[in-house]
């Protein structure tokens, strides 16, 4: 789903996307847990594609959001982290 969404996304598809990113989350969490790596990476491409959408404050927000669980929850040099920072 998540791979799906993102092609969704790059293909300027952003609302398709975005509905499909936000059922995985929903999946994720309830089966993985809200700190998951995964549900992670899902938290980051919604905040993607609601950058894409020109929602950029919201977008930020989740980005920020999720860069400070990132750091909470895994070791610094945490490679899905680093990609959150740049």
């Amino acid at each position: 789903m998540t791979n799906l969404a993102s092609v969704l996304d790059s293909l300027g598809r952003y609302a398709e996307a975005m509905q499909l990113l936000k059922d995985t989350l929903v999946i994720q969490v309830s089966v993985l847990g809200p700190n998951h790596p995964d549900t992670l990476k899902s938290r980051m491409g919604i905040a993607h594609t609601l950058y894409n959408l020109g929602q950029t404050a919201e977008a930020r927000k989740l980005y920020e959001e999720t860069l400070a669980i990132q750091k909470r929850t895994f070791p610094a040099e945490d490679p899905q982290t680093l990609i959150t920072m740049r």
